[in-house]
């Protein structure tokens, strides 16, 4: 199976690991995007029911404390924006505080204003000399009308970021350079847009709560298509699992590092989605799916599960979108019709991929083929009554003299039972 590893090249703006030195601009903002915010919206007087669910905030400013993902837009040819950075309170009653984690040790000074929700990274500010010598500022850049970044030192007097949740998102269209204004010939060492960071949280998608249910033959919608390419001309196995407390709630399991998988460089990661309604299949948005986009962590889900989330029901998205193509379900194969995606600073959207300038939006559709493990359903029966009794464990395992009080399946002859053995 070819690998996409031209991807970053064509399709995606993915950063590659720090060249030497500063990077030269390559992009502008007008031509850095390759995604599309989705095209089906809702048109209601009323407007949207409730924004897309979030993370629950923090309680106080020293909850603030700790690691973050950088997620931002690249504007270099190298040295993307991203990984992981410390945010440290220094003092809790001023709200000042320290950003670190960025290439060549250079650390930010930032003011958290908890009453407010806002963290302010003032511009400039002197960030001391690089590996080479050089000296180096964070500082903003103007941008013009048409997405064009300006030269030199930019009006703005700071970056001020909204806390949303346990996300910080600094407005789009803030350019943070990591260079020197007064000789950008150089380059930088970052010049990036979109910026935010989010809080990395332990333990964010356990298997606590999962049991392996089986396999599925995946034909990926979300990222094949902003490849060019036909899901169905690249399908792999992936693993899947149940929610042992939410009935028809499954998940693939580490999907982009599966065998077989056409993509390099997938993390651990989740695309969950509950069948409870055959009709009505909802992929659940806010889950990280193994994936990024440069630095930008990428959440897979479908627009039935991200208007559920934003409180629609299945009648009323038909009635407001009467050509709407919901995602099904039917004898273990599910059909994702609006594979869409976002990033943690933007959970209100849903985005579909460009290619070459033109919308793939419509391609964007996955399918799901289950192979449920071998269990009761796979046990060949023994017509003979008097076949002699057999002992099984739920996913179809023989177990030979199971202990008092398991639940497991029990076969004899053609009679196949579950019984809690005593």
């Amino acid at each position: 199976m070819k690998k996409f590893y031209t991807l970053a090249l064509s399709v995606m703006l993915c950063g590659s690991a720090f060249a030497e030195g500063r990077q030269p601009m390559v992009k502008n903002i007008s031509t850095a995007n390759n995604v599309v915010e989705a095209s089906t919206t809702f048109n209601t007087a009323g407007g949207v029911k409730k924004a897309p669910a979030r993370a629950a905030g923090f309680a106080t400013i020293e909850d603030m404390a700790g690691a973050y993902e950088w997620t931002g837009q690249n504007l270099l040819q190298s040295n993307a924006p991203g990984g992981e950075l410390t945010l440290t309170v220094t003092n809790p009653v001023t709200g000042a505080a320290t950003i670190s984690g960025f290439n060549q040790n250079f650390v930010l000074k930032a003011t958290i204003d908890f009453a407010k929700g806002t963290v302010s990274i003032p511009s400039p500010q002197d960030l001391g000399k690089d590996s080479y010598g050089d000296q180096n500022y964070f500082y903003l850049k103007d941008v013009t009308n048409e997405g064009n970044v300006v030269n030199g030192l930019g009006s703005a007097a700071a970056s001020v970021g909204t806390i949303d949740g346990t996300t910080i998102v600094f407005p789009e269209l803030d350019v943070w350079a990591f260079g020197d204004y007064n000789d950008e010939t150089v380059g930088w060492w970052y010049l990036c847009y979109a910026n935010s960071m989010s809080a990395i949280i332990e333990n964010e998608n356990p298997n606590e709560g999962w049991e392996d249910f089986g396999t599925a033959v995946f034909e990926d919608g979300w990222m094949v298509p902003g490849a060019g390419e036909e899901p169905s001309d690249y399908p792999w196995t992936v693993n899947v699992q149940k929610s042992i407390d939410t009935p028809d709630l499954y998940r693939l399991d580490k999907p982009y590092m599966a065998e077989g998988c056409p993509f390099d460089g997938g993390k651990a990661g989740y695309i969950v989605f509950s069948i409870a309604d055959p009709g009505f299949v909802r992929v659940l948005p806010g889950i990280y799916s193994g994936m990024n986009n440069g630095a930008n962590k990428l959440n897979f889900f479908n627009l039935d599960g991200f208007y559920a989330d934003m409180g629609f029901t299945k009648e009323e998205i038909k009635a407001e979108l009467p050509d709407y193509v919901f995602s099904t379900y039917a004898d273990g194969v599910v059909n994702v019709a609006t594979c869409r995606f976002n990033m943690p600073s933007a959970l209100d959207k849903a985005y579909s991929w460009t290619v070459s300038g033109v919308s793939v939006a419509d391609k964007m559709v996955a399918k799901i083929t289950i192979n449920k493990l071998a269990g009761v359903d796979n046990v060949a029966i023994d017509n003979d009554a008097d076949a002699p009794v057999e002992f099984f464990n739920l996913q179809g395992v023989r177990v030979d003299n199971p202990e008092a009080g398991r639940l497991v399946i029990k076969r004899q002859g053609s009679k196949v039972t579950k019984m809690v053995v005593r």
